[in-house]
């Protein structure tokens, strides 16, 4: 079965929960770097000018029929002319450096600066923005001053008028003290929400029993300690849990399920199985994913796929189902060692089933597989009862 990251409104608000600290702690520092951005960084000022272009005596045209379109044709020309000067590299520089604009300043500023020629008129618009305004101002002083050396050498009758002087006026967009810690705000939440993402559906780990039993909302029976591997103490208070609370289920045929393959699950359900057999219970152990002891004592186990051809369709579940009723009068207990749940057979195995127990591995599931798992008891019915973390497992890999 293919596996993909799904997430819920539900999975977040149990991660929002979880790691409520971290959320909370990272909206602070958010908020205090918006306040220091906002009243200890000076904003840019937007430093314009508006300059208009004639000539000093009226134009002369030949043709009285062409005379307007041609005079219009003349002031473009010019336009453009005097726009393609004001943003050349060779006048910017030389107006930077008039007014000690450092190297990597002038680079900025050429990247900044906007001349705007109006299409319907004379007008040309000079625009850019800069930290300090006397600097700015000044620099745009000397760009209209070579402007105007420049043009008298192309044409003598052609002159400019300094519609607005050079001015400079705080930049509106980037005023608004409010914005700036909201833009902070929202930032803050955004890499909230990816640190959630990040840690607790692609890499984060499950280390605690608690974790996914309040998150499948299930009972945990035990746990198997890292230090005591070789002790039967863990075990017989698993066993006890177990015979609790199938009885209080009224549960008779169990499947031990997991996640994934080597969590423990075939070592946890021969052990118990032989555990509980050992108390006179009439105990059947059905292998279904091959990992199973021999028979011991008075635990049966039964291999189900002898021939490693583990394939199930309805016909062949018709058939086990058969045989486990024909098997609940000769044993109290009949228990399923399962593939992996995500294994389709697993699916149609469970189906025999009254109740599944799940095994998990310390350190080896992830938020986003117990979604996917939730997903699946949901949508195939499977009545998951209970929880048995394996911290062991890490030393038995």
């Amino acid at each position: 079965m293919e596996k993909e990251i799904t997430i819920n409104i539900n999975d977040v608000i149990y991660s929002i929960h979880k790691r409520k600290k971290v959320i909370l702690l990272t909206l602070f520092v958010s908020l205090i770097l918006g306040i220091i951005f906002a009243f200890f960084t000076k904003p840019p000022y937007k430093v314009e000018s508006n300059i208009y272009i004639e000539f000093e005596k009226e134009v002369v045209l030949q043709d009285p029929k062409t005379r307007y379109t041609d005079a219009i044709y003349i002031f473009e020309k010019y336009v453009r002319i005097c726009s393609k000067l004001l943003n050349s590299d060779s006048f910017i520089r030389a107006s930077a450096i008039e007014n000690n604009i450092a190297q990597n300043e002038i680079d900025r500023i050429k990247k900044k600066i906007k001349i705007s020629p109006s299409p319907d008129s004379q007008v040309i618009n000079i625009s850019f923005e800069h930290e300090n305004k006397n600097v700015g101002v000044a620099f745009l002083n000397s760009l209209i001053n070579h402007l105007r050396i420049e043009i008298k050498n192309i044409n003598p009758d052609i002159k400019f008028l300094i519609l607005d002087k050079p001015y400079a006026t705080e930049n509106i967009s980037n005023s608004s003290n409010a914005v700036k810690i909201l833009i902070a705000l929202v930032l803050g939440l955004f890499l909230v929400f990816l640190y959630i993402f990040i840690f607790d559906f692609l890499m984060y780990k499950i280390k605690s029993a608690n974790e996914i039993s309040d998150f499948l909302q299930i009972h945990i029976i035990g746990q198997l300690k890292i230090n005591k591997e070789k002790d039967t103490d863990d075990f017989k208070l698993i066993r006890n849990n177990l015979l609790t609370l199938l009885s209080r289920k009224n549960a008779k045929v169990i499947s031990f399920i997991s996640i994934h393959k080597l969590e423990g699950k075939s070592y946890i359900a021969n052990n118990i199985s032989k555990l509980i057999s050992d108390l006179g219970y009439r105990t059947l152990l059905i292998d279904f994913s091959r990992n199973c002891n021999e028979n011991n004592n008075s635990l049966t186990v039964v291999r189900y796929f002898k021939d490693n051809n583990f394939t199930i369709d309805k016909e062949e579940i018709m058939k086990i189902k058969k045989f486990v009723e024909t098997q609940k009068e000769e044993y109290d207990y009949i228990f399923f060692d399962m593939p992996s749940v995500f294994e389709e057979n697993a699916l149609l195995l469970n189906e025999v089933a009254d109740a599944s127990i799940l095994v998990t591995a310390y350190d080896e599931i992830t938020l986003n597989e117990l979604n996917e798992l939730r997903e699946i008891i949901n949508i195939h019915e499977i009545n998951l009862i209970g929880l048995i973390f394996n911290k062991v497992f890490k030393i038995m890999k």
